[in-house]
């Protein structure tokens, strides 16, 4: 499995869709505004250093 996206919103990692891996990668971190919403597989992968201002 590749490495997960980050959450642009939160920076969590996302999960599998609950939907299955056909539909991609979502936020899972109930406290985020983007929780549930699909994350572009282009965000950076967990665990890379996200650039200044993050």
């Amino acid at each position: 499995m590749p490495d997960a996206p980050t959450c642009p919103t939160c920076g969590q990692p996302a999960t599998t869709a609950l939907a299955g891996p056909e539909h991609g990668w979502e936020c899972r971190n109930e406290a985020c505004a983007e929780f549930g919403q699909a994350i572009s597989a282009a965000e950076p992968a967990s665990g890379t250093d996200p650039g200044p201002g993050r």
